[in-house]
């Protein structure tokens, strides 16, 4: 048994908040996910963004008319856009998760959910969805949120542990820019590791909070924030696209959320000039 109801306020809401948790993250298993929800727009003058409810995955990202987020193309829908990976970002097998969660898939299951749409309007859309100890040693909540700004997008993850123990926990951001061979990139740590080499990963440790490319002449700001424990550097088509992707989180291993609390990491992309 988890809990039971006690003369404590804060007890009951604990127990009453993991039972729920557990119910939803029970009843939104990805192989009852619905299918093909109808992808959010946003829009302004200078922006658009498209996402979908699977996996709170921005679709493509265009800034001033110029695709700045890669957008999937239909021979290969994995390859795009910017994709939210957790409760473990990277392949458990043979890492010191392995014997925990055996069936977990390579980027983990937050991609593969239908998530709950919980506002939308035209510079917002926040997802949401529940994870249970059905599928990760974790009881708490997740949301998305996607914000339009005057140049660019914000994109947020927010983790609620619901336990009153700490839970490790692990969450990435895989952003796939649109690029080309002659693209160059800022700071130097980063502008050092290319040209890639179709299919091997590079990794920056610990990872970087800032960085640009320029493309035709246009120069793109990521952010990342807190600072990532890791940046993982990859490609597998160098003239389209090319990935730089925040890690909090290492294989085999996570943050730290401890009892009752709350950590949100953002990932920005805006145009500077």
């Amino acid at each position: 048994m988890i809990g039971a109801y006690t003369e404590h306020p804060k007890q009951n809401r604990l127990f009453f908040g993991i039972i729920d948790t557990m119910i939803s993250a029970e009843r939104l298993s990805p192989k009852e996910d619905k299918k093909n929800p109808e992808s959010i727009c946003l829009q302004n003058d200078r922006v658009t963004v498209s996402i979908s409810p699977i996996g709170a995955f921005v679709e493509s990202v265009y800034i001033d008319s110029d695709e700045v987020v890669y957008k999937p193309k239909k021979d290969a829908p994995g390859r795009g856009g910017v994709q939210v990976l957790g409760p473990t970002p990277g392949p458990v097998a043979g890492q010191s998760w392995e014997h925990l969660y055996p069936n977990m898939p390579s980027h983990g299951t937050d991609r593969k959910h239908a998530w709950d749409v919980l506002e939308q309007n035209e510079r917002k859309a926040v997802f949401q969805r529940f994870i249970g100890p059905n599928e990760f040693l974790f009881v708490g909540v997740e949301e998305v949120e996607v914000t339009l700004l005057d140049d660019g997008v914000l994109i947020s993850k927010t983790i609620t542990n619901h336990e009153e123990k700490p839970r490790e926990i692990g969450h990435a951001f895989h952003p796939y820019f649109a690029v080309t061979e002659k693209t160059t990139y800022q700071p130097e740590q980063i502008a050092e590791l290319y040209p890639l080499t179709n299919g091997e990963a590079k990794i920056l440790d610990p990872g970087v909070s800032e960085c640009t490319f320029t493309r035709d002449e246009k120069t793109y700001l990521v952010e990342a924030q807190p600072q990532p424990e890791s940046t993982v550097v990859w490609t597998d088509r160098g003239d389209a696209y090319t990935c730089i992707e925040p890690w909090w989180a290492k294989l085999g291993k996570g943050v730290t959320i401890g009892p009752l609390e709350t950590k949100t990491f953002t990932l920005k992309i805006v145009r500077t000039s």
